[in-house]
């Protein structure tokens, strides 16, 4: 049987935001997470996978309890009332736990080289998006969101292909995709995303001038490369277009607002209802928080670390995918604190197939 798991890379990078009601945001993840059950089932998989692939089940079990009980305490002492949709939302880390497992334990070399190419081709396929919504309207867009219906969710996905080709991608036609990946981020209109990928050019950059010193085994190589990456990344961040005006808000700030909601239930947070606060307090740390308390970010930050922790070890020696690791985790890291991108399924699945296909290099 072959595995369909290369249908969903491409299904979550290019799949239209706008197709049915809300269907990449509903149904395209219960299609996976039934579709991964399936394969688990009847496709046998290596023994090799059988503990990693325990321990990402133990953790989304986990978060799915704290998750439930952070919803029941809410709805017993904070008088919140589910709408239909969090019914929908509760089974969030159930699905998602699934397609961890599943993807764990079915990624092969067929998958990686899908990524590599899925990664590859959408910088084009954005940039022919937009020309074609230039040629109707006859006037480029402040900031442009297709496929995702989001320009912060488009920049997200932009930045994970731009560091992809920079750093593990295995093909010599790379120069050609960094352009056309940093053009989509820059048209995108999202700040986050460019903070993001001007952390990677930093890092790369510093990268590439540790490697000369390193060959020569100068002792002060690792130190000048540090020196310059922080001295190019606060350069960049000192540029005016990374900082806009302030947002205006009517009534009271969303930040005070989510701030009101954590301080009222600190520890258990309060399930799917707290996601709206976050979104408009614009952090991933936001949103974590408030729906599932300081126990579920604590989960979440620690299952984090264990995924991190397993890239940079599988590695090995070299010191130019190492750096990549760190500035991929970094950037990530960066772009949550100003946006809630791992709110959607879609970039859920598209970072889990990064992280899965960063250890070995890709032809495309």
């Amino acid at each position: 049987m072959p595995n369909p798991m290369a249908a969903i890379v491409w299904l979550a990078l290019l799949a239209p935001a706008r197709l049915g009601a809300n269907a990449m945001e509903g149904l395209f993840p219960a299609c996976v997470f039934l579709l991964g059950g399936v394969i688990l089932r009847v496709m046998p998989s290596p023994w090799e996978a059988r503990e990693p692939s325990r321990a990402a089940a133990i953790v989304f079990l986990l978060l799915e309890s704290l998750y439930i009980v952070s919803t029941a305490y809410s709805c017993a002492f904070n008088g919140v009332t589910l709408r239909s949709a969090d019914y929908f939302e509760l089974a969030r880390y159930l699905m998602l736990g699934g397609f961890a497992v599943y993807l764990i334990r079915h990624f092969d070399e067929g998958i990686r080289e899908s990524v590599g190419l899925a990664f590859a081709c959408f910088p084009y396929v954005v940039l022919l998006l937009l020309a074609g919504s230039w040629f109707r309207t006859g006037a480029r867009p402040a900031s442009f969101a297709a496929p995702f219906g989001n320009p912060d969710a488009l920049g997200y996905a932009a930045v994970l292909a731009l560091c992809h080709q920079v750093f593990f991608a295995g093909s010599r036609r790379r120069p050609p995709h960094w352009a056309a990946a940093a053009c989509v981020v820059l048209l995108s209109g999202s700040r986050p995303a460019w903070a993001g990928a001007l952390l990677i050019g930093a890092a790369a950059l510093a990268a590439r001038a540790y490697l000369g010193p390193a060959r020569r085994r100068d002792g002060r190589a690792l130190l000048l490369s540090l020196a310059l990456f922080a001295a190019l990344f606060a350069a960049g961040l000192s540029a005016p277009m990374l900082f806009g005006s302030p947002r205006i808000h009517a009534g009271r700030p969303p930040q005070a607002e989510a701030m009101r909601m954590i301080r009222r239930s600190p520890v258990l947070g309060w399930g799917p209802s707290g996601a709206e606060p976050a979104s408009a307090a614009g952090s991933q740390y936001a949103l974590w928080l408030l729906q599932s308390g300081a126990l579920g970010l604590s989960v979440i930050l620690a299952g984090a670390g264990i995924a991190g922790a397993r890239l940079w070890l599988s590695l090995g020696d070299d010191p130019w995918r190492r750096a990549g690791a760190a500035a991929s985790l970094a950037a990530v890291a960066l772009m949550l604190s100003g946006g809630a991108p791992l709110g959607s399924y879609r970039l859920c699945f598209l970072t889990a197939f990064f992280l899965a296909a960063a250890p070995q290099p890709v032809r495309t």
